[in-house]
């Protein structure tokens, strides 16, 4: 509820029906350090104030079920988005959501801990993807970005919540700075677009973010659309349209699509690539006056010897080496996007700019084929080999963010078997695309343990055709 007066002097009978003060908390600010704050106290200040609902008072409950359930009715609602989804008691979550017909939700919770966020997945399975937006955001919003810290993230992303695929993915919105007011590389910003439409989960662009607004806050980056003219010509226009056309055509082509994890199979200083399904993207933050090369291994690709791999931005044809490695050029910061080329994908996506629906009718009849040459196996042997120097009484054992690891537990560490005065090795049989965070860690016979040094090693098990895989390090001194 909103009010244009202070907490203290709300007149509560201008509203209807919650016209009592009876429905609502007592007046205090929020502070976000206290969880019974959150959902107590009101958001705004003093100045407009918000009066905050006692959404624990049955009262209170049943008339937002009525008027939810009424209203899905009336308007034939598909789905909803919630704001303040953490402001609200999680009592309330269960049935609300009950009468408006358990359709899809997509609720604000913003805070960028993934721990603190993921766990409202219970309530609501699609959340506003706020830990993966601070990562993106500081990843592109220049060329120092960090991209270590964008690998780490969607890392912890994947496996802290439930399932990532049911998130909203966003770069902008109505409460924080449009995009391009950090930044005025126009590569930067596409680069940030794009990872955030082929990201897991369902993609959330705000209005004006195609027609390159850049308010730097509240009210600022509330601009009126219509200014704009509703130009369908600006260049981050078509290059959503062209986004969006890609992950329609990778949903038509493969229905695991939706639900497979995007995971990071390369990334260096500058340059990170993604796998979702059999859509392989490269991001870069070199900005447009950049350039660069790199290889992507067939090993974290799966593609073949001398396959042709088409380049779904510029529709431009690449083929591997005859080792199944891809070589990929990077040229004015842009990103690309690589798909295993089929018969007719040209055509399904050459009339981009004119009528991109057209060719929808050619899906039927194209030739749809695996980005490898094998089935997906069900579990990928990877070997762990450390090099570290031990004393007498002292074993090496690997411990991680997954159970197979011990879930950071040293007593339930896999133990390594020593086969020279430094060489360790243990191997897991683990699921592919499965990502974890690790480290080793040295155990004295009467228990001691002492970990090597920051950070944590990361780590995503590639699907490769069930070939064995081995991840070498050396012990992280401090």
């Amino acid at each position: 509820m909103g009010y244009a007066g202070c907490g203290n002097c709300v007149q509560y009978d201008v509203f209807n029906p919650f016209n009592s003060q009876s429905y609502y908390h007592p007046f205090c600010i929020i502070d976000y350090n206290n969880a019974t704050s959150i959902q107590q106290c009101w958001e705004g200040d003093n100045i407009v104030s918000l009066p905050d609902l006692r959404t624990e008072d049955q009262n209170v409950l049943n008339m937002w079920n009525s008027w939810i359930a009424q209203l899905v009715s009336n308007y034939t609602i598909d789905g909803l988005r919630i704001d303040s989804f953490q402001q609200v008691d999680q009592a309330f979550w269960p049935s609300f959501l009950a009468a408006a017909g358990d359709m899809y939700t997509v609720g604000e919770v913003f805070n960028g801990d993934p721990k603190y966020m993921c766990p409202y997945q219970q309530y609501s399975p699609g959340l506003m993807n706020y830990p993966a937006y601070y990562v993106i955001t500081q990843a592109f919003q220049s060329t120092s970005g960090s991209i270590g810290n964008l690998v780490n993230g969607i890392i912890e992303m994947t496996g802290t919540c439930s399932d990532t695929t049911l998130l909203g993915s966003f770069l902008e919105n109505h409460d924080n700075p449009r995009f391009p007011s950090l930044t005025p590389d126009v590569s930067l910003v596409k680069n940030a677009i794009g990872f955030a439409m082929l990201a897991d989960g369902i993609p959330i662009v705000y209005q004006g973010q195609e027609q390159h607004f850049s308010g730097a806050g509240v009210p600022n980056n509330r601009e009126a659309i219509w200014t704009s003219g509703y130009s369908k010509t600006p260049p981050l226009y078509t290059f959503i349209l062209r986004f969006n056309l890609i992950r329609k055509v990778a949903i038509a082509l493969d229905s695991s699509y939706l639900t497979y994890k995007a995971y990071p199979i390369y990334s260096d200083s500058h340059n990170i690539v993604m796998r979702k399904g059999s859509v392989f993207s490269v991001f870069t933050n070199l900005g447009i006056s950049g350039s660069g090369s790199l290889i992507l291994p067939a090993v974290d690709s799966g593609f073949k010897a001398n396959q042709l791999i088409t380049e779904l931005t510029t529709l431009r044809e690449y083929r591997t080496d005859p080792s199944g490695d891809l070589a990929i050029k990077i040229s004015g910061g842009l990103p690309l996007v690589f798909y295993p080329t089929l018969a007719g994908l040209h055509g399904l996506l050459g009339v981009f700019g004119s009528t991109p629906e057209k060719p929808w009718t050619t899906l039927a009849t194209m030739t749809r084929t695996s980005p490898t040459a094998c089935a997906t196996p069900t579990s990928i042997a990877v070997t762990f080999q450390e090099t570290a120097s031990t004393v007498s009484n002292q074993t090496l054992k690997l411990v991680g963010s997954i159970s197979q690891l011990g879930s950071w537990n040293t007593a339930d560490a896999v133990p390594l078997t020593k086969s020279t005065a430094t060489s360790w090795a243990a191997t897991l049989d683990l699921a592919p695309g499965i990502a974890f965070q690790y480290k080793y860690v040295k155990v004295m016979e009467n228990g001691t343990v002492m970990y090597e040094a920051d950070p944590n090693h990361s780590y995503t098990v590639a699907e490769t055709c069930g070939k064995a895989v081995t991840v070498e390090s050396s012990w992280q001194s401090s």
